[in-house]
């Protein structure tokens, strides 16, 4: 298994089937599961593990739930300055669900260890202990018992400000049970009830849930988003907590992206899973059979529908994916500029790192994937979740600044900063994996953070580095002093020997080739030079269909033709030229047609590309392309295209 900087695990005796972190970087991992309803043998339980050491995992305290109910399947932390609340889903037990009585919400206390003190005076062990139960959902819920229902999500909005003031809301979703439902909450509270209730929502056709997020883009002013297996909803949600009600009637949701109908079963990608990365871009987590693939929807106006801007395929290795999350790391004070980790875990028992960097509210854009780590075998039997720590910047309120020591059984995380990566699986075991994090600039006071690009062994690769560079240099300008002794001596006997003949005459032929490798470098450089911008072609194609979508005039667009044309070697990238007009553009591409002119095979075959590349969606409709320029002239697909041209 490929390991980061630090590394750990522990066996909890029990298969965990939810966690979720402390998000004031405190270093508690709050773990719930067991073996279910009845199952004396395997018993369900919460555990609070404390993971503030880098190398090893203790267990901080444990509750033992009652056996003949069912053991937590979703859990959310909702945090204070003296220890947690623990939401979770936890099914009452059979006698009571035949009376129509399931109290699936349930509340727990966990204090963290040493807060008091024993009468040896020495520190004691943390306690979670039982607070309230309720049902939150519709009474058709608790009618649900022979489906097997169950509260299978818990989301909470990310905390904000010092732990003992952060304002918000949360949602759950229910799954097997008769009406499909999503109930947001006030998460203010550490027993919510049924006067708590925000909203309720009915998915479409009693769709379930996937997955939920929430975002608050304002302050007490929220974004929620949900997915089924081929749509992703969004709703708007406005909060006064001093109030405890909605500051305005709650909308329905509504779809701002839908899966093309043109993937017929069994081929048809599902979502599995999202995450808000800013107020107008969430990530998307898809299964199309074994194959996984991570996609960026950028979210318009209300009433819009959305578009992807990226997509990044995961391994074919990993298999499906079953789980993601992302960690937002603190902005930049100036642009807003931030980075952002994505983790992925996979049936394979891989997890995979990649980060996006988010330009700032004003160019609102996010760059490609960048692989950071690719974890093999992280457990040894097939995962269920990965969740990443969130990060709180040292000096920001509700964050530990101080010196690294416990105080009242808080760890504090000053010195080297990190996000912690947790995971399940099938197995007993939880693993913890250290993200070192490093200021963009050092020496700016509150710079923005990123993950580390290495660890000591990098850093000693680069020390060597620079050292073979230095000493290459220094050679170098070695032989240009001995060739001006060489020539000053006109012919004769130089007066200096600075280096052996035989490596000047190594050197000499070394620079000769590089000076032919370089020439050669530039006349390629100039044979594939264009007069036309290729950067932002994916941005400037996208932009140029939404708009024509939603039936606005594109800038430009009376006066200028545009061609896409596929690759030489027939890869998925696709390339978009901008010309002043559709003489220019025939000039350069005789051979490029518009695409009413194109045979059915050829548009299907240029709509699959589109979809694939990120540029269009079915929902976009056809009308959109047309007189669009389109080239496929060129490698693997050249032949059958100009066939295709050929035959009219």
């Amino acid at each position: 298994m490929s390991k980061l900087v630090s590394y750990a695990q522990f066996d909890l005796g029990y298969p965990p089937w939810a966690l979720d972190f402390d998000p004031y970087n405190r270093g508690y991992l709050l773990v719930g599961g067991g073996g279910g309803e009845g199952q004396k043998e395997v018993p369900n339980r919460l555990t609070l593990l404390d993971v503030s050491s880098r190398h090893s995992v203790f267990r901080a305290a444990e509750l033992a739930t009652n056996i003949e109910e069912d053991c937590p399947v979703s859990l959310g932390v909702l945090s204070t300055k003296d220890g947690l609340y623990a939401y979770t889903g936890l099914n009452s037990g059979a006698a009571d669900r035949r009376k129509g009585i399931n109290n699936h919400f349930r509340t727990f206390k966990v204090d963290f260890p040493g807060k008091a003190k024993s009468k040896a005076g020495k520190s004691t062990q943390g306690n979670i202990t039982p607070v309230s139960k309720i049902s939150l959902f519709s009474p058709s819920f608790c009618e649900s018992d022979g489906q097997g229902a169950y509260q299978r999500l818990l989301r909470l909005s990310p905390a904000k400000g010092q732990a003992s003031a952060s304002k918000r809301i949360g949602a759950v979703a229910s799954s097997l049970s008769k009406d499909s439902e999503i109930v947001i909450f006030n998460a203010t509270t550490a027993s919510p009830s049924n006067s708590d209730v925000i909203q309720r929502i009915r998915p479409s056709q009693n769709a379930e849930a996937n997955d939920i997020d929430i975002i608050e883009p304002a302050e007490n002013d929220f974004k929620l988003a949900y997915c089924t297996q081929t749509e992703v909803y969004v709703s708007q949600i406005s909060y006064d907590f001093s109030k405890r009600k909605p500051k305005n009637p709650p909308e329905e949701p509504k779809s701002v992206f839908s899966i093309s109908d043109m993937f017929q079963q069994p081929g048809r990608p599902r979502l599995r899973s999202l995450r808000f990365l800013t107020p107008n871009h969430i990530l998307l987590l898809t299964n199309r059979g074994s194959q996984s693939e991570l996609q960026i929807l950028r979210i318009y106006a209300e009433g819009l529908d959305g578009d992807i801007d990226l997509r990044k395929q995961l391994p074919k290795r990993m298999a499906a994916a079953v789980s993601l999350d992302v960690c937002i790391l603190n902005a930049d004070v100036v642009t807003g500029a931030r980075q952002i980790i994505v983790a992925v875990a996979a049936q394979s028992q891989d997890v995979a790192l990649y980060t996006l960097d988010y330009s700032g509210p004003s160019k609102d854009s996010i760059s490609t994937f960048s692989l950071y780590s690719d974890l093999r075998g992280v457990h040894n039997m097939a995962m269920k979740k990965v969740v990443l720590e969130p990060f709180k910047p040292p000096g920001l309120p509700g964050a530990d600044s101080s010196p690294k020591k416990k105080k009242q059984g808080i760890v504090s995380t000053s010195g080297p900063l990190s996000v912690r990566l947790a995971s399940i699986s099938l197995s007993n075991m939880v693993v913890i994996e250290t993200l070192p994090l490093q200021p963009l600039h050092p020496r700016k006071p509150g710079s923005r953070h990123v993950l580390s690009k290495g660890n000591d062994l990098s850093r000693s690769i680069g020390m060597y580095g620079n050292l073979t560079v230095l000493g290459f240099v220094l050679v170098i300008s070695l032989l240009l002093l001995q060739s001006f002794l060489n020539a000053r001596a006109a012919g004769e006997n130089p007066s200096l020997q600075l280096l052996p003949q035989s490596l000047q005459n190594y050197l000499t032929f070394f620079g000769q080739r590089a000076s032919d490798v370089a020439s050669s470098s530039v006349e390629r450089v100039e044979e594939v030079a264009d007069p036309y911008v290729h950067s932002q072609v994916a941005s400037r194609l996208r932009d140029f269909l939404h708009l024509r979508h939603h039936n606005t005039n594109p800038p430009d667009a009376k006066h200028q033709a545009i061609i896409v044309r596929a690759p030489e070697d027939g890869s998925g990238e696709l390339s978009t030229e901008v010309h002043s007009d559709t003489a220019e553009l025939l000039r350069k591409h005789a051979q490029a047609r518009k695409w009413e002119e194109l045979s059915k095979n050829q548009q299907q075959r240029w709509k699959q590309r589109l979809i694939e590349a990120g540029e269009w969606v079915e929902s976009q409709g056809e009308t959109v392309l047309k007189g669009i320029f389109f080239s496929e002239l060129a490698g693997a697909v050249g032949q059958a295209a100009a066939e295709a041209f050929a035959g009219g």
